[in-house]
């Protein structure tokens, strides 16, 4: 999955005020901890403009994952 989106350019937001809600968050853990946690707006207390290439693949890879539309 990491392979499909770490290419993406993502934009800090230049109000770092922080935001509300979210559509898709990954957690990635290694045993029981946790080694990665994001929102395609939201990383390591970041915020990040709206990337609509990285919410199209993640949207996909949800969708194949939960076989479910998002």
């Amino acid at each position: 999955m990491l392979d499909q989106i770490k290419d993406e350019l993502l934009i800090p937001e230049e109000n770092q005020e922080g935001g509300v809600g979210y559509i898709f968050r990954v957690i990635l853990y290694e045993d029981e901890k946790i080694v990665m946690d994001f929102t395609p707006h939201h990383i390591q207390n970041i915020n990040f403009k709206f990337n609509d290439n990285l919410h199209q693949k993640l949207k996909e890879i949800f969708e194949v994952q939960f076989e479910r539309k998002f």
